[in-house]
């Protein structure tokens, strides 16, 4: 049985911490990467061999959201684009840029770049390139997004706001790396006003953390709470910013900055659950269990699926020596973890006998690899009777190593929620227990 709060939190202090400091994948980068390879060079081939049929014109079909230009409307998008006049691709490049993205299409992109006419136009070239470094950025290939940078830099079409998101993700790809200290040096480059400044600021903070200089972070976190306002980012990013002070302040035993920086995060942040069990565990080793218990409380209204909630409850209860309240608590505990690890097995059985289908939802950040299944299995759906086997063939083998990409990862998403969900049990259980021998 945990002895502590301290020692609770220092056994799950990676846990804790890893969504705010991080920015990583469940796919690993590398194999994404070779899954975009091998998907943008089937694409020109399997579009020119599709049967569409196009009825909507070029400047109709760009301005449509994202997401509703899916199936027959992307492929005409795409057939259309060699034959679109300059001035119209220079008036919606955004949009174009944009729909491109979202399904994880480059190759159209590259194509144009490399038409002669587009040489001619620096604006739209430049555009153009810097949507693939964008590409570059949401598949976390590093090695990739520097050799782009590399071209970028030196085109004098970018916007001030394009170079400096150049910046801001050379410091991401240099702290993908490892190297922290490089990092801090490109976002200290950053002068106040400048676009992305804040985000530059925050991921300084972070990089200070990886380097253990805690008091250097907590300033810059600090400083840029206090001008909340003055930049142009969502309420959203400062609850980012709140939750990082405030998990870095508990690890440090600023137990009381670091309710008070927890409880600013507003009622309406993604982080509130979060934000409620980091009150808990600072009030728990400050013993006081009043404010604990109705943290722990509210944690589990805000967020039912944070995993240590029953559990952290129970146990406070426990610590102030309410033993009814405290059985009671871990024994609803037991059942909900018996009741969510049940459901974690069908979904894992379904997994094994069925494979990743597109209705078994994926980790939110696999939609970008989930949508690039997605073109697949509607090129392969919409290829002419003629179409070359070898090209049938390609296409057939790249949706299966997808599918089996998704299925594995999902897969390892349920394991690590299921090692989560069999300790709180084992100890859930073990407290029950524990509560008859007071």
């Amino acid at each position: 049985m945990i002895a502590s709060a301290t020692q609770w939190f220092s056994q799950h202090r990676q846990a804790l911490t890893l969504a705010a400091l991080l920015w990583c994948s469940p796919v690993a980068a590398d194999e994404l990467h070779a899954l975009d390879t091998r998907f943008q060079a089937l694409l020109p081939e399997a579009y020119a061999s599709m049967n569409t049929d196009c009825p909507e014109a070029f400047s109709a079909l760009v301005k449509l959201a994202p997401e509703s230009v899916t199936g027959g409307r992307l492929a005409c998008l795409v057939q259309q684009l060699p034959d679109t006049p300059i001035a119209l691709l220079q008036a919606h490049a955004d949009d174009l840029i944009a729909n491109l993205l979202y399904h994880g299409l480059t190759g159209p992109l590259e194509a144009l770049i490399a038409e002669p006419t587009i040489g001619n136009q620096p604006r739209l070239r430049a555009q153009l390139q810097f949507a693939l470094f964008q590409h570059a950025v949401n598949h976390q290939h590093w090695q990739q997004l520097d050799q782009q940078r590399a071209t970028l830099t030196r085109s004098y079409a970018l916007t001030e706001q394009e170079r400096r998101y150049l910046s801001l993700n050379h410091g991401r790809a240099l702290q993908a790396q490892g190297r922290h200290r490089d990092a801090i040096a490109v976002y200290e480059g950053f002068d106040s006003g400048a676009p992305h400044y804040a985000h530059a600021r925050l991921n300084l903070a972070i990089a200070y953390l990886r380097q253990d200089w805690w008091s250097d972070a907590h300033d810059v976190l600090n400083q840029l709470l206090d001008a909340q306002g003055h930049h142009d980012v969502s309420s959203e990013f400062y609850n980012r910013a709140r939750m990082l002070l405030g998990l870095s302040q508990l690890q440090r035993g600023f137990y009381r900055n670091a309710r008070q920086s927890f409880g600013a995060i507003t009622l309406d942040s993604r982080y509130l659950g979060e934000a409620w069990r980091g009150i808990g565990l600072a009030a728990l080793h400050q013993q006081d269990f009043a404010s604990a218990l109705n943290a722990f409380t509210r944690q589990l209204a805000a967020d039912e699926h944070l995993t240590d909630g029953p559990f952290l409850l129970a146990y406070t209860y426990e610590r102030d020596e309410q033993l009814a309240f405290a059985q009671l608590s871990y024994n609803e505990a037991t059942l909900r973890y018996e009741a969510r690890l049940n459901d974690l097995e069908r979904k894992l059985t379904a997994l094994a006998h069925a494979g990743w289908t597109p209705e078994l939802p994926a980790p939110e950040t696999q939609h970008l690899l989930e949508r690039q299944y997605q073109v697949l299995t509607d090129i392969r759906q919409r290829l002419s009777d003629g179409a070359d086997t070898r090209l049938q063939r390609s296409l057939s083998e790249l949706a299966h190593d997808y599918r089996r990409a998704l299925r594995a990862h999902y897969q390892q998403q349920l394991h690590r929620e299921q090692t989560q969900l069999q300790s709180y049990l084992s100890q859930s259980q073990y407290g029950l227990a524990t509560t008859y021998d007071h």
